[in-house]
């Protein structure tokens, strides 16, 4: 079902809203579904939507924040990757000196 909506009624719409509504309070109208697009929705569309929508004041902020929270989710998955790269790595380093001591001590009981 696809409806289009003149952006200037777009913006009185916002704008009839209270200044502390949240971004998933702003709904296509006669919906519940959310005017921007979530962040994860990477398509071309929902770039559009979210840069036609931040020209909007009432709005701007919002979605600007929404895109600072993502980053900073997107930052905090590679560190918490690079972490469990870390931690793996470690966890090797400890099984190999078991490794090299018991290669050790077998050569010296093989030694005469």
């Amino acid at each position: 079902n696809l409806e289009l909506f003149l952006l200037s009624a777009i913006d009185e719409y916002g704008k009839s809203l209270p200044s502390t509504t949240a971004l998933g309070g702003f709904t296509i109208p006669g919906t519940n579904i959310p005017m921007v697009p979530p962040p994860e929705e990477k398509s071309k569309l929902a770039l559009q939507i979210r840069q036609k929508l931040s020209q909007f004041s009432w709005i701007s902020n919002l979605i600007a924040l929404q895109s600072t929270l993502d980053n900073e989710k997107t930052i905090q998955l590679s560190n918490d990757e690079a972490t469990l790269g870390q931690s793996t790595s470690l966890a090797s380093r400890k099984v190999n000196p078991t490794v090299s001591s018991t290669s050790t001590t077998t050569k010296k009981l093989v030694k005469p």
